[in-house]
């Protein structure tokens, strides 16, 4: 008696183990095919719900996780670690990240090709970010290096120009100016040939900061 629990959520009935010892006894005793199994059953129980919170997003990320779906779980853990960010959640999106990191080899065996380098430009997008913010400018620089590689190989000029110019920020940091005004100066000329004024906008901010920087006519 008590063991188990009822409770409502948004309309759904759920039953849960009401103690953290007795849940932590019966999860062990179950063989690992069958904890990959609840684990896969339970993600595709939560996927087809019609909203999706970043925080049900990363549960459902996780339990593809522990079912050994590095491809789905890789795919959701970023996106609701891009989500986390977005709310200022810098500490859970943080943690969703480098979990959604450590998964990455993995997971280029499930995904094909374009959905690998999507997740992987919305996760080193968030993980360069969140190291310039935390002041790492080193770590910062060779993730959004990365980014740029990333993003030049998928012929994702809109996502390489924007890497162009938060890494021009980081080397301007790391003290490298002269790459920095030629990285922010080729980023605006680039803007400008697409029209893509919020990259023009960018980059002309970027330059304004740099003494010495021509601005391209």
């Amino acid at each position: 008696r008590g063991i188990i629990v009822e409770r409502r959520v948004q309309g759904h009935v759920q039953h849960e183990v009401a103690h953290q010892l007795v849940r932590d006894l019966v999860y062990r005793d179950l063989s690992p095919e069958m904890r990959r199994s609840q684990h896969k059953r339970l993600a595709r129980t939560l996927e087809v719900r019609k909203t999706r919170s970043a925080r049900r997003t990363a549960l459902i990320g996780e339990h593809y996780r522990l079912a050994g779906d590095a491809g789905k779980a890789f795919c959701l853990l970023v996106d609701a670690a891009e989500r986390m960010h977005g709310r200022w959640l810098t500490g859970a999106a943080w943690d969703l990240a480098t979990r959604a990191a450590a998964l990455e080899d993995l997971a280029r065996v499930d995904l094909t090709s374009a959905e690998m380098g999507a997740s992987l430009l919305q996760l080193l997008r968030v993980q360069g970010v969140m190291l310039y913010g935390r002041g790492e400018w080193a770590a910062a620089q060779r993730t959004f290096e990365r980014l740029m590689e990333v993003a030049d190989k998928r012929q994702d000029d809109r996502a390489s120009v924007r890497a162009a110019i938060r890494l021009s920020r980081a080397l301007h940091r790391t003290k490298a100016l002269d790459r920095a005004i030629l990285l922010s100066e080729g980023a605006l000329k680039a803007a400008r040939s697409t029209h893509d004024r919020e990259a023009v906008a960018m980059a002309l901010h970027e330059l304004m900061m740099r003494p010495h920087a021509a601005l391209i006519e």
